[in-house]
């Protein structure tokens, strides 16, 4: 539980990364978009990073949590299908929060952006 808990926060973690990103990196958006870059691009291009990072910090979170609790369980005590239901969780919860920060960022206007730096 306080595994699954920890998962949360992260994901909730990378939703508010993932929007402050897209707000701190507008003037490089604009410029991509001067350059003739889709909002369709853009939007696939700031989802791919956040699924990058998500993807690895689970990972590496699921590997180190293995390797920690490996030595104290015997096979049949561990609900394998808990852990990959709050995985998929997490993992669907972070891609989501990460598609709504890039659409956020995508559909401002850029111009003005542009016009200001």
């Amino acid at each position: 539980t306080l595994g699954g808990l920890g998962l949360v926060l992260g994901t909730l973690g990378l939703a508010v990364v993932s929007i402050r990103n897209a707000i701190e990196r507008r003037g490089e958006l604009a410029v991509q978009r001067a350059f003739g870059f889709t909002r369709h691009r853009l939007y696939r291009m700031l989802l791919t990073e956040s699924a990058v990072l998500l993807l690895a910090g689970l990972a590496l979170g699921t590997g180190c949590a293995l390797v920690a609790v490996l030595p104290h369980v015997d096979g049949s005590a561990v609900p394998w299908g808990a852990l990959a239901a709050t995985l998929g969780l997490v993992l669907s919860a972070g891609i989501g929060s990460a598609a709504i920060a890039a659409l956020l960022a995508v559909q401002t206007r850029l111009l003005p952006t542009l016009k200001s730096g």
